[in-house]
C-alpha cells in the first residue's frame, strides 16, 4: 500500500498492484511511513491528559461490554453462577444439592449438571483472562499518557486501537 497526500494534507492510500493506470497521481505527493504518522498525529483531536485517559477507560469499558450479554446486571448473574459453582465444588459437588444456577442452565441447554458447571467454570476463566488483558492495556495506556509531555492523544491512540480491536 502506498500513501499519498494532496495539497491540503488529505490522505489517500492505493494498493501497489502495479496497475495504477486508472489513477491520476500527478496531484498527489507520495509520503513515507514517518510522514504519514506525522500527518495522522496532526489530525488527532487535541485533548488534555485527563481526557485522553478517560478515552482509554471508555474504550476498555466498550471492550468488556462486547463480551457481556445485553441487559441490566447480567454481570452479577454470571458472578452468582460462578460463586455457586465454586461453593458446590468445595462441598464435593453433591448430586442432591445442585445450585439453581447450574440446574437451570443444564435444563435449558439439555446437558448434565456437571457439564453446566464445567461451562460456568470455563466461561469464568476465559472472562477473567479477558479482563486482565483489558486491564493491562488500560493501565499501560494511562501510563503512556502520564509519561507524555504533550499530544496526549498520540500516546493514548495505540491503546484505544488495541482495545477497540478486542472482539468476541
Amino acid at each position: 500500500m502506498k500513501h499519498f497526500r494532496d495539497e491540503n494534507d488529505n490522505l489517500f492510500a492505493f494498493e501497489e498492484d502495479g496497475s495504477q493506470d486508472h489513477l491520476i497521481l500527478d496531484s498527489y505527493t507520495a509520503i513515507n511511513d514517518s510522514e504519514l504518522a506525522e500527518i495522522v498525529a496532526s489530525k488527532l483531536p487535541q485533548v488534555n491528559s485527563d481526557q485522553a485517559k478517560n478515552m482509554i477507560d471508555v474504550a476498555a469499558g466498550n471492550a468488556r461490554a462486547r463480551f457481556i450479554a445485553q441487559g441490566w446486571e447480567v454481570v452479577e448473574e454470571y458472578r452468582l453462577a460462578q460463586r455457586e459453582v465454586e461453593a458446590w465444588r468445595e462441598a464435593g459437588s453433591p448430586s442432591n444439592d445442585v445450585p439453581a444456577s447450574i440446574t437451570t442452565w443444564a435444563t435449558a441447554e439439555g446437558m448434565t449438571d456437571e457439564q453446566a458447571a464445567q461451562g460456568v467454570e470455563a466461561a469464568a476463566v476465559n472472562f477473567e483472562t479477558l479482563l486482565l488483558n483489558i486491564r493491562g492495556l488500560r493501565l499501560a495506556g494511562k501510563a503512556a499518557v502520564d509519561n507524555a509531555s504533550d499530544n496526549f492523544m498520540t500516546a493514548a491512540q495505540p491503546f484505544i486501537d488495541q482495545l477497540d480491536a478486542i472482539q468476541p
